[in-house]
């Protein structure tokens, strides 16, 4: 069984992914933890990716951490899903039904 990823944005640039494995650990099992980043300065784009190991648990994450504030900013947890033709997930709206 695989796990679920999450797409995590509106960080502080002062992020880290030692920080986000922490905060969402208090949720589950987290699997990995991606900040992605400016290519061109190394700069985090605020915003990243959190594999926790199974669904329930990353529906935990969205419900306890979505809108809760990170160093001044609201940040905002939603379930990810893969581009079409790419292999990075994007912003998926979260089905409350399931």
């Amino acid at each position: 069984m695989t796990g679920t990823t999450l797409y995590v944005s509106n960080l502080p640039f002062s992020a880290t992914e030692q920080e986000l494995g922490l905060k969402f650990g208090g949720c589950g099992s987290v699997v990995t933890v991606k900040l992605v980043l400016d290519t061109s300065t190394g700069r985090s784009k605020r915003f990243g990716f959190v594999e926790m190991a199974s669904r329930t648990e990353a529906l935990a994450a969205i419900r306890l951490l979505n809108l809760t504030t990170y160093d001044g900013r609201l940040m905002s947890v939603n379930l990810a899903r893969p581009m079409n033709g790419a292999s990075q997930p994007v912003p998926a709206p979260l089905d409350r039904a399931q």
